[in-house]
This record gives C-alpha cells, sequence and structure tokens, in this order.
C-alpha cells in the first residue's frame, strides 16, 4: 500500500498545488490494492433490457447479459443467478435462455422463487437452483435471458459487479408504445464511490 501511496500522491501533488495529498492517496491506495483481491475480472458486462407490453396494464421486462470472464478463481468457476424482487416479479420469472460458451444450457438451468421476509419492497428473490460450470478454459463467455411481468412503476434493478470489469454496458428499451408514457431514470456509481448500488 506503501508504494501505491507514494505512485499516487506523487501524481496527485503535480496535478494540484498547495494541496495534501496525503489522506487521499493513501485512501485510493488502500481501495486500488483491495480491488485486486478479488476471486475473477470481467472482460466485458453488456445488459440489455426492453420493456414490453403485457395483459392487465403490466410490462414484461425482458433482460439479455452477456458476460465475458477473462479470469475467475477455481471455486468460482460457475453460474448462478440471484434476483431480488417483488411478489409478482418473483412469480412470473423466467429463464429464457442460458448459453456458456456457446453451449446451450437452459433446460439443466433452474430458479426459484422464495421470500425473505427480513426485507423491505424487494423482500422476494429469484434464485437458482443449481450452477452450471464453466470449465477451466478462459476466456468464458455467458449469455443469459430472462424476463418476469409487473406493473410499469414497480420496476426497479440494481447491479452490482462482483468482479473489476474493463467494460460495462448497459442498454434499455422501452418498447409498444411505452416511450410515450414513461421515461428511465438511470444511475451509475465509481469503483471508489463508497455508494452502495
Amino acid at each position: 500500500v506503501d508504494t501505491y501511496k507514494k505512485v499516487l500522491d506523487s501524481y496527485i501533488s503535480r496535478l494540484y498545488d498547495n494541496f495534501d495529498t496525503s489522506g487521499l492517496s493513501k485512501s485510493l491506495g488502500e481501495k486500488f490494492i483491495s480491488k485486486l483481491n478479488y476471486d475473477g475480472i470481467l472482460n466485458s458486462f453488456h445488459r440489455i433490457i426492453q420493456f414490453c407490453r403485457a395483459k392487465d396494464g403490466l410490462i414484461k421486462v425482458i433482460i439479455e447479459d452477456e458476460l465475458e470472464y477473462a479470469y475467475l478463481v477455481p471455486e468460482h468457476r460457475a453460474f448462478g443467478k440471484l434476483f431480488q424482487a417483488t411478489k409478482q416479479q418473483a412469480m412470473t420469472y423466467k429463464v429464457e435462455k442460458v448459453l456458456i460458451n456457446n453451449e446451450d444450457f437452459t433446460s439443466d438451468f433452474h430458479v426459484e422463487p422464495k421470500e425473505n421476509v427480513n426485507r423491505g419492497q424487494l423482500r422476494y428473490y429469484v434464485e437458482s437452483i443449481n450452477s452450471i460450470s464453466m470449465g477451466d478454459e478462459f476466456p468464458v463467455n455467458v449469455f443469459y435471458k430472462g424476463s418476469y411481468e409487473c406493473p410499469p412503476l414497480d420496476f426497479f434493478q440494481s447491479y452490482g459487479l462482483s468482479y473489476p470489469c474493463k467494460n460495462f454496458e448497459v442498454e434499455m428499451f422501452l418498447r409498444d408504445g411505452l416511450a410515450d408514457e414513461y421515461s428511465i431514470l438511470i444511475s451509475t456509481n465509481a469503483m471508489f464511490s463508497k455508494a452502495y448500488s
């Protein structure tokens, strides 16, 4: 940590004259070291979320995730799912496609809704019953597609990356005329942020 502190201190002091950088560089150095101790690295994470009209005033939310893992320690080389939800979202959740390195595991991947009474609004979750092995060859490419239904104003999603990621991208599309009725609010946070998302 001291080496990183000195390097950051030197760099920051060149940018900002008359600024005591010792606290900032120490904090950044410690956070940088903690980020290097993760059990995996993602080359990319690309999420596409589509909103379509469903029956009875509900919307269907379709989520497609494309992940490319550069590395995972052996004990984390399996794909699973955990999704926080309202009761309706959990009960209507469907796995539509699971591909690992273009091999189809959809029929082998099952999820079940569960309730956690100690949570607030999102007191339900969907969890995979089983995980699918990703093998030992890298990079590993995972494609996952799932969907659920809910009232439009119940949609909320938060995602925290489990591993450092080189390229993170999220796209959202309002289909079936929904863009005329609704707008999407998005926020992100940085690796060194103390905020939880």
